[in-house]
């Protein structure tokens, strides 16, 4: 590392636009805006977010402005809709790749995204990734061992590109049922090859939320269990100082929620 800069990183699952039940994405578009407005993360590592989404949030529609145009993506085209959504005036762009991931089958493929940027002004190089990995019980078959397998993927991949030890990886893990989240297979796997996720860096008095599912599925609540299927894992070149669980429920937004998960954020100095 060079000089200490700053990154606000966020990950977020926005339950993709073309299901349409429960609530369908042109009524949650506005909280959606609305909510990542109030957050400003400097670039979004997204899960189950389809082109038109990052449209959509980037230009608005009649009812609310959207981020912007200084505000640009890429990836979210292939299967798994993982785009990076970035702030152009914070990062600029370098280079990016799609990371193959196999499902049930060989003709069954998922693609996490990974993207380096320079952090202005000091032109700091990071790689930001974001992954959905396999889900339990609804399309593929043993999720566990698929889960293992796409992580070390991933992460092996990592391990290849240049300057590797500063990396940013978003992801719905699908994976973390506890409150030591950190002792799932997912999580082990990774910590093998360097990335650690947010509850073993950070003290807990710097993260805030913490005990709050980050998966409700549009309830009423989100319940206090400590559950995170998603997560932020940071390689040995970057410092997670704090993170925040930023909720979606029905509480928080009681007309419409923005998505079905949680987004959670993290300030991470490069």
């Amino acid at each position: 590392m060079g000089i200490d800069t700053p990154l606000f990183v966020m990950t977020l699952n926005g339950r993709k636009s073309t299901i349409p039940v429960p609530v369908p994405w042109s009524k949650r578009r506005p909280y959606m805006i609305s909510y990542l407005k109030k957050i400003q993360p400097w670039v979004i590592g997204a899960q189950e977010f389809t082109v038109t989404q990052c449209l959509d949030v980037i230009r608005g529609d009649d009812t609310i402005t959207g981020l912007g145009e200084h505000w640009n993506f890429m990836g979210g085209v292939k299967a798994g809709n993982c785009p990076i959504i970035y702030n152009t005036h914070k990062l600029d762009y370098v280079k990016d790749t799609l990371i193959e991931l196999i499902l049930d089958s060989d003709l069954r493929k998922r693609y996490a995204s990974i993207a380096q940027f320079t952090i202005r002004p000091t032109g700091e190089k990071v790689w930001v990734g974001t992954a959905h990995l396999a889900v339990d019980g609804i399309t593929e078959r043993n999720a566990p061992v698929l889960r293992a397998k796409q992580i070390a993927r991933i992460c092996s991949t990592i391990q290849g590109l240049p300057d590797s030890n500063e990396v940013i990886l978003c992801g719905d893990f699908n994976s973390g049922t506890t409150k030591n989240s950190y002792l799932d297979s997912v999580r082990k796997i990774a910590r093998t090859y360097g990335l650690k996720c947010l509850r073993e860096r950070i003290s807990p008095e710097n993260i805030s939320g913490e005990s709050y599912d980050s998966h409700h599925k549009f309830g009423a609540k989100t319940e206090q269990n400590y559950r995170w299927i998603d997560d932020i894992l940071t390689g040995p070149g970057v410092k997670p100082v704090k993170a925040v669980l930023h909720r979606t429920c029905n509480s928080v937004y009681p007309k419409v929620n923005p998505s079905d998960h949680n987004g959670i954020s993290a300030e991470i100095v490069v």
